[in-house]
């Protein structure tokens, strides 16, 4: 849900594997039990546009001696705002108004209260440092809940309900409460989820509970990224012998199209056939053509069992790295024993240039638009003669410029597809991971076999161009 917020935490080197839980935690937990659905976007909204990181990475407590000893870690204000949550519907369900015949909590009074906890603590790293009399953020995010409301055209009861708890979430804490009011008096909504803030943040919670934190949680998963890395690597194996497979059949029906082509253009046997004036003509046209397909469903086959094979590296890179950094809390250094890479970001491009995967693609690419390039000239004469047109000035020379411009088009189309194919997903790991880091092929790039290094010269005009398309069209937007 909130993937713009955990990329923009990894930009800022903030988003450690607990906090990452963390995160996860609070949208199964909180966002996910919105029960309406344009509120839920609404309250996403705000989290991923309005809200401060901090909010997302800062304790409960500057001072610690406010909250139980886990909500004064980072990302203590989720862990508080998740328990909040957990006790949301008991507390509602005290109140007979706000629940069905059935006992159920009325979906309304639910998301209200829900939204209003979620955001109520949204700006409060702001008032870190101030006396309680100064702080602030209650008012902040009564504010920003309005304008995102607004955005999103929530009915106005719901908006005011939700920015009337969020504003006295505080009840008689807040800095401008009456003297003489008695926080029963306000807002059943209101109440309820002051009383959740008093309830979770109660410090002597850690004298009869531990949190379940992330500890548990590594011991708990250590099998199953053991099963998961091993999968991912058995499916790697399978896509390599996939794709060493597919590249054996190419060959050898490349071959054997070959030895068909000369058969067909020397024997006699078909030089007589009622087909047409020139039937050989024909048949090598017809097969030349049938192969070029094939071709191109084997370039496109081979392209996404590429892809398929760097998704499975990247599976692995990231449980090796999350296996280091749970190494690296046990005060184990295992990062020497690892050399290859251990973050997503690392992993090579989905089409590295060069690489054996791309040299064969080249190789699909050149044989299907040259066989491409031989059958159009030789259509073009089956048909010519067989309207009696047999003599052509230059004829030479315009089945050679045919065939060249025909094998031109055909392989460009071809190679300009899988490298922006491929490159798209790229872009996508990059607004995901952050800038690619690939090195373990340093100098890999600078090998190119003349006149190879044309082609990856090609290959980025490619990208640059599809790159410059993109922005025009998200300006549009």
């Amino acid at each position: 849900m909130l993937e713009s917020v955990k990329i923009r935490l990894r930009v800022a080197g903030k988003l450690t594997p607990e906090i990452e839980r963390r995160i996860l935690e609070f949208e199964r937990i909180c966002i996910s039990e919105i029960r309406s659905e344009s509120l839920r976007y609404a309250v996403l909204d705000y989290l991923e546009n309005v809200c401060p990181l901090d909010f997302y990475t800062a304790p409960a407590s500057a001072s610690g001696g406010h909250h139980p000893e886990w909500q004064s870690l980072p990302g203590g204000i989720l862990l508080n705002t998740a328990e909040c949550c957990i006790g949301a519907d008991r507390k509602i369900r005290m109140y007979p108004t706000l629940t069905t015949e059935a006992l159920e909590t009325k979906d309304e009074a639910h998301d209200a209260v829900y939204a209003a906890t979620i955001l109520s603590d949204t700006f409060k790293s702001a008032d870190f440092g101030k006396p309680w009399t100064q702080w602030s953020h209650h008012i902040k995010a009564e504010a920003e809940w309005r304008g995102i409301a607004n955005k999103h055209a929530i009915p106005s009861p719901i908006a005011e309900g939700i920015a009337s708890a969020i504003r006295w979430h505080l009840g008689r804490f807040t800095p401008d409460w009456p003297v003489d009011k008695d926080p029963r008096t306000m807002d059943l909504i209101d109440f309820i989820v002051h009383e959740l803030d008093m309830d979770f943040s109660n410090r002597r919670l850690s004298d009869v509970f531990q949190r379940r934190l992330g500890e548990a949680a590594e011991q708990d998963g250590a099998g199953f990224l053991d099963k998961e890395f091993e999968s991912a690597s058995s499916y790697f194996q399978h896509v390599e012998g996939k794709l060493n497979n597919l590249l054996v059949f190419f060959a050898t029906l490349l071959i054997a199209v070959i030895t068909a082509c000369y058969y067909i253009g020397s024997s006699d046997m078909f030089k007589n056939l009622a087909l047409s004036r020139t039937p050989r003509s024909f048949l090598i046209a017809l097969l030349l053509f049938a192969f070029t397909l094939i071709s191109v469903v084997f370039v496109g086959v081979y392209t996404e069992l590429r892809v398929r094979k760097i998704r499975m590296l990247e599976e692995m890179a990231a449980i090796r790295g999350y296996q280091t950094q749970a190494a690296d809390r046990k005060g184990v250094n295992i990062r020497s024993a690892i050399t290859m890479v251990s973050s997503v970001s690392a992993c090579p491009p989905y089409l590295r240039r060069p690489s054996e995967d791309w040299y064969t693609l080249l190789l699909m690419v050149i044989s299907s638009a040259s066989a491409f390039a031989v059958a159009l000239p030789f259509l073009t004469f089956g048909i010519l003669t067989a309207f009696g047109v047999d003599s052509i000035s230059h004829r030479r020379l315009v089945w050679i410029s045919e065939g060249l411009i025909a094998w031109l088009a055909a392989a460009y189309l071809e190679f300009a597809w899988l490298t922006r194919f491929c490159y798209r997903l790229d872009l996508e790991r990059k607004r995901k991971f952050t800038q690619a880091q690939y090195v373990f092929f340093s100098k890999h790039g600078q090998s190119f076999p003349w006149p190879l290094h044309r082609l990856d010269s090609l290959a980025n005009s490619i990208e640059r161009r599809y790159s410059d398309a993109q922005a025009k069209r998200a300006q549009a937007r």
